[in-house]
Formats: structure tokens, sequence, C-alpha cells
């Protein structure tokens, strides 16, 4: 009898334990830096170990995993290195990857968001995007921000070529508060 109850618990505690940690693998899905911008993180697909934690992680966050073809960047910090929030206006400027398709968001913790893809904005005569991210309506492409704190901007691209290196990303600038 007391042999069971030692292996009851054992595999009690083995089971907390292990949901534990799956639930910090999917809270905190390990992103990569993007090399020569540190206020970018990329998701890539490519470790397969990950995949089922990357399917919770983006599950839980409302969205749908990005397929293996497609790289998705994410940042939660202006270029000033201070915290995206939804009372700001923002400017999202740049050359952007070459890609057959792409998205930008933002994103709240509560998981409100506001999406704009490829079709939906008007280039610049040199082929640049200027996007705003504003709590209300601004002349140009625009993004409308959550309310709250604590936001998350989010590029993803499907390219022909998904592991070929980041030349850039956009930078995104506090315009003002």
């Amino acid at each position: 009898m007391r042999g069971f109850l030692h292996l009851v618990l054992a595999l009690a505690i083995g089971a907390f334990v292990g949901w534990i940690s799956a639930r910090l693998m999917i809270e905190n899905l390990p992103l990569k830096a993007v090399a020569g911008n540190d206020k970018w993180r990329e998701y890539d697909g490519a470790d397969e170990l990950l995949l089922p934690y990357a399917v919770g992680h983006f599950s839980s966050r409302g969205e749908l995993p990005p397929p293996n073809v497609a790289r998705y960047f994410h940042r939660t910090v202006d270029d000033d290195g201070n915290s995206l929030r939804g009372e700001c206006i923002y400017e999202v400027n740049g050359r952007l990857l070459p890609a057959r398709w792409w998205s930008m968001a933002i994103a709240n913790p509560r998981g409100d968001r506001s999406v704009i893809a490829a079709g939906d904005v008007m280039r610049e005569s040199d082929g640049s995007l200027i996007l705003s991210l504003a709590p209300f309506p601004v002349p140009g492409n625009r993004l409308t921000s959550p309310a709250g704190s604590q936001l998350t901007f989010s590029y993803v691209i499907q390219s022909d070529t998904p592991d070929a290196p980041v030349a850039s990303l956009p930078a995104l600038r506090k315009v003002r508060c």
C-alpha cells in the first residue's frame, strides 16, 4: 500500500512540474534577437522541438501560429527602448523585407488587436512604408492602437526564402504621447 501511495505522489508531482514547465514555455516562447537590431525578436519555426509550445503560445494570444514558410518578428519597445503604450502615436518607417505576403499588427495583453496586410497599404514612391500606430485617426496608413500598456507590435512575412538573412527591419519611433 505504501509503495502505491509513493507512486501516486510521484506521478502527481511529475504532472504538476510538467504542467508548470509547459506553461512557462508557452508564455515565454524563446525568440531570437535579430542581428543588428536588438529591439526586434524573431520566431522562425525552425526548431521542431518548440513547435507544440509555439502553437500554445500563439493560440493563447488568439493568433494562428506562423507556417514554416513564414517569419514572425515582434517587438514591445520603440527605438528609444521605451515600452509601447496605447495612448501614444508611433511611426513605423522603412523598407520591408522581400515577401510574397506580409502583415503587421499591434496588440495588448488582453488580445485586443489591429491588423493591416500587404494589400491594405499605400507605399511611398521609393517602395518604403510609413505606418502610424495611433488610438485615433491620423492621415496615411494607420493601425488603431488598443488601449493599455505593454503593447506588442508584430510583423509576419511569407517568403520564398525563409532562411535568408535579415537586411533591415522597419524603425518604430515614438511621435508623441
